[in-house]
């Protein structure tokens, strides 16, 4: 039985803003002191972060390249008004998702406007020396009494705990790629009581992963996926629980000709995968009025070729890099949630073999 919709309820509360300077450290978002102490932390994101009981999912976005902090805050409320406008003409369709669907949105913003390789360098410094991952963690594990873990048994006409979900886009991909995994159970060197569960069950002392991870169009070669490349942990340690999907299309220049000059290689964001840690399914980007199946998203990591909407404009310098802004996502956005509910709800997502022999 599909749960109700209440009509024309917001989605979405108003985005917390979290900066992070140029090493990664988060700056206080009154005063804009570094938090260079790490034990502040956690009474840091209590007093900003405030879960309200009617939450049922938190949404992180980091941004990419070359993005100024109020662009950044621009997209995320962008996707949110798409992602509220298809849930409220089709949010019947979507019915394992809450009828009071309501989400808490969070920019986790970085000091991205730089040249390429120094922001490139960026996006893995300010995680293995400043607090990116501690900060996704924080989110999560340091939050305990904020955040209500998921059930398997929630009804659907409840919330049934509160899920989180973290969307990157260029990039903000490899920035998640290389935080999600050092906020797990093996960075535990520096900050062993603040680590999160594994990545296909919650235990008792680390109940709280990452729900649904969704790259949007990432700057990075195709291989750094694979078992043996840069962020294979992704698939390893890293605390996520439900299905990580890239989106790609082949109209996408800055990760194609612009990235073949830095990168001596075409990007994952035109190029898509062939090849990861564990088995690559592919799929299409759906218009809002067609559903996916489970047989396209119920899997621990999906390619979605986005040809077909995110085209760009033919004479822009980036093509369809950041042309995103259609339903379709905001469609895609909805169905993981939707999966990690399903997730949730069958104990775990299928555990693909490892993909070391694809090319």
């Amino acid at each position: 039985m599909t749960a109700p919709r209440a009509a024309a309820t917001p989605i979405a509360s108003d985005v917390v803003a979290l900066d992070l300077d140029e090493t990664g450290l988060l700056r206080h978002p009154d005063s804009g002191r570094l938090i260079e102490d790490d034990a502040e932390l956690p009474e840091l994101l209590r007093q900003t972060l405030r879960v309200p009981d009617t939450a049922t999912d938190l949404l992180v976005f980091v941004h990419g390249w070359m993005t100024p902090p109020e662009e950044a805050l621009r997209r995320v409320q962008r996707l949110l008004a798409l992602t509220g406008d298809l849930w409220d003409g089709r949010g019947s369709r979507y019915g394992r998702l809450p009828g009071a669907l309501r989400l808490l949105p969070v920019a986790l913003r970085w000091q991205s406007a730089t040249r390429y390789r120094e922001a490139r360098a960026r996006a893995g410094d300010a995680t293995l020396q400043g607090q990116a991952a501690h900060v996704l963690a924080a989110l999560l594990g340091y939050l305990d009494e904020r955040r209500t873990p998921p059930r398997p048994d929630a009804s659907l006409r409840l919330p049934g705990g509160q899920y989180l979900h973290c969307v990157g886009h260029s990039f903000g991909c490899r920035f998640l790629c290389q935080a999600l995994p050092e906020a797990g159970p093996a960075a535990t060197a520096r900050r062993p009581e603040h680590v999160l569960a594994g990545p296909v069950h919650r235990d008792g002392r680390h109940p709280y992963t990452v729900d649904s991870v969704l790259l949007l169009q990432m700057a990075a070669p195709r291989r750094t996926l694979a078992h043996d490349g840069s962020y294979a942990d992704l698939f390893g340690r890293a605390p996520v629980s439900g299905p990580v999907a890239l989106t790609h299309t082949r109209h996408d220049r800055a990760t194609g000709l612009w990235h073949l000059l830095a990168e001596r290689r075409r990007g994952i964001g035109t190029a898509g995968l062939r090849t990861a840690a564990v088995d690559v399914h592919h799929t299409r980007l759906h218009a809002p009025e067609r559903p996916y199946m489970d047989a396209e998203l119920h899997h621990r990591l999906v390619a979605v070729n986005a040809s077909r909407v995110y085209r760009g404009g033919f004479w822009t310098f980036p093509g369809a890099h950041s042309d995103l802004w259609h339903p379709e996502t905001a469609h895609l956005l909805l169905s993981l949630m939707e999966q990690a509910r399903e997730a949730t709800r069958t104990g775990g997502l299928p555990a693909n073999a490892p993909d070391a022999g694809a090319t």
